[in-house]
């Protein structure tokens, strides 16, 4: 509790959240549709951080691309087959106002994980790559909300 008063009475602020001074432009941030499973996934991600408790007026838009990669980071000895595969995404963003698709901000999001590739049935391997694939799309999400949300800070106190 000492902390959270020490904190108010140096000026911090959260950049998103509740008690947030740009959840309410957040909030008016319609996110574009952005091909593929994934991208489905990362826009699910984004609408849930940025909507918060009431959705205003749309002020701006958002859009996303995602580039998936996947890199082999490790191989048995024995028999030459890949046991580990590294697997990364970008999300290049743009912020655009709604009313004269002027760019307000733009900016690229990095996530990197990595899964283990045993000999398992297709069912788990499946399973195991579409939870990584979950974990990139929240990382990024988490990271454009971030950005976005610092732009937004950034641009009420300046503009």
């Amino acid at each position: 509790m000492c902390l959270v008063a020490t904190l108010a009475g140096c000026g911090f602020r959260p950049l998103y959240g509740d008690n947030s001074d740009v959840s309410a432009q957040l909030a008016g941030i319609d996110v574009g549709i952005i091909p593929d499973r994934t991208g489905q996934l990362l826009r699910e991600e984004l609408q849930r951080r940025m909507l918060g408790a009431d959705a205003g007026p749309i002020q701006y838009d958002l859009s996303v691309s995602v580039t998936l990669h996947t890199d082999i980071a490790g191989i048995i000895a024995t028999n030459s087959v890949a046991s580990r595969q590294r697997m990364s995404a970008t999300g290049a963003w743009q912020l655009r106002n709604v009313g004269d698709q002027k760019i307000v901000a733009a900016g690229t999001a990095n996530a990197a994980d990595a899964e283990n590739i045993l000999n398992q049935q297709y069912f788990a391997a499946d399973m195991e790559t579409d939870a990584v694939n979950q974990r990139l799309m929240e990382l990024l999400a988490d990271q454009i909300t971030a950005e976005v949300a610092a732009k937004l800070r950034t641009a009420k106190h300046t503009g």
